[in-house]
């Protein structure tokens, strides 16, 4: 999907145009995540999209804190669990925000026992 000079995929097309941080409308807070489907739905007479978003799982704070990213927040940058979260959320386009960069990293780097992910918000230049 097109919106403005970006394009949106799902995960298991194109990882990298499948990472986003968004709105979460329920909580108005930013979350991220991957995009795992896209639908175009006609409703009311006109065509409308929406995403279905599997949204990045937090570690546990002890895990959390043995990356520097929580001490430096200018980095815009936060260590996650690399498997995303089964949970499904299903926003609308407005609710995007930016893409991601994402740096998968094994088990045991910062001395955290499972693979872990580096997401990255500094594409946000709005």
């Amino acid at each position: 999907m097109h919106q403005g000079d970006h394009t949106f995929s799902c995960q298991h097309s194109h990882e990298g145009n499948s990472a986003v941080q968004f709105r979460n409308p329920h909580t108005q807070e930013h979350d991220t995540g991957f995009i795992e489907a896209i639908w175009h739905i006609p409703l009311e007479g006109a065509m409308h999209t929406f995403f279905g978003i599997c949204p990045h799982q937090q570690l546990p704070g002890s895990d959390e804190g043995q990356a520097p990213f929580v001490h430096f927040p200018g980095f815009m940058s936060q260590i996650v669990d690399a498997l995303p979260s089964r949970q499904v959320m299903i926003i609308q386009p407005v609710h995007l925000i930016t893409h991601l960069t994402t740096f998968q990293h094994p088990s045991g780097t910062y001395s955290i026992p499972r693979e872990t992910m580096i997401i990255c918000w500094a594409l946000n230049r709005g």
